[in-house]
C-alpha cells in the first residue's frame, strides 16, 4: 500500500512536465498568431547573453521559433520512448544501466522544458521589444523564468529520489 502513492505521485509529476512543456509551447503558437499583423516588417531576432538585441529579421522568422521547439519535443519525445538510443554506459550490471537510462530520461524532459520555455521566452522578447510596451518589467519577467525552470528540476529531482528509495526499500 505505501508504495503504490509513490508511483501514483511519480506517474502525476511525469504527466505535469509534459504537460508543461507542451503548453509552453502551444503559448508560444498563439503568442506568435496572436500578435503578428501588429508588428512591423523589421523585428530583432536575436538577443545576447545580457537581454539586449543583437539581429534583426523578417517578423516571419517568428514562426520559426515555435516550429523547431515542437521539432525538438517530438524527437526528444522519441528518445523517451525508445531508451536503446540513448548511449547509456556498457556495463555488465543491469541495475546500474537502468539506473543510467532512467536518469538519462529525466534529462530529456528536463531539456523539452529548456527548449520550450526558451522558445517562449525568445518569441516573447522579439514581440514587446519592438511594440514598445513590455507588459512584465524585467525583473518580474525574470521571476517567471526562474520559476518556470526550478519548478520542473525540482520535481525531477524529487522524482528520482522517490525512485531510489523504492528501489533501496525492495532490496
Amino acid at each position: 500500500m505505501v508504495v503504490k502513492k509513490p508511483l501514483k505521485l511519480l506517474l502525476v509529476i511525469d504527466y505535469l512536465l509534459e504537460s508543461l512543456a507542451i503548453v509552453l509551447i502551444i503559448i508560444s503558437f498563439f503568442i506568435v498568431f496572436d500578435s503578428y499583423s501588429r508588428l512591423p516588417d523589421e523585428i530583432y531576432i536575436s538577443y545576447g547573453l545580457n537581454g539586449l538585441p543583437d539581429k534583426a529579421g523578417h517578423k516571419s522568422n517568428l514562426y520559426f521559433l515555435p516550429f523547431m521547439a515542437l521539432l525538438l519535443y517530438a524527437l526528444l519525445s522519441s528518445l523517451q520512448k525508445n531508451p536503446d538510443l540513448l548511449l547509456s554506459p556498457n556495463t555488465n550490471d543491469d541495475h546500474r544501466r537502468d539506473i543510467s537510462e532512467r536518469f538519462l530520461i529525466k534529462l530529456l524532459t528536463i531539456c523539452k522544458l529548456i527548449v520550450s520555455t526558451g522558445s517562449l521566452i525568445i518569441v516573447y522578447r522579439s514581440i514587446w521589444f519592438p511594440i514598445g510596451y513590455d507588459p512584465l518589467s524585467p525583473n518580474l519577467f525574470s521571476i517567471i523564468v526562474f520559476v518556470i525552470l526550478s519548478v520542473p528540476i525540482i520535481l525531477l529531482i524529487l522524482k528520482f529520489a522517490f525512485e531510489l528509495k523504492r528501489r533501496k526499500s525492495r532490496v
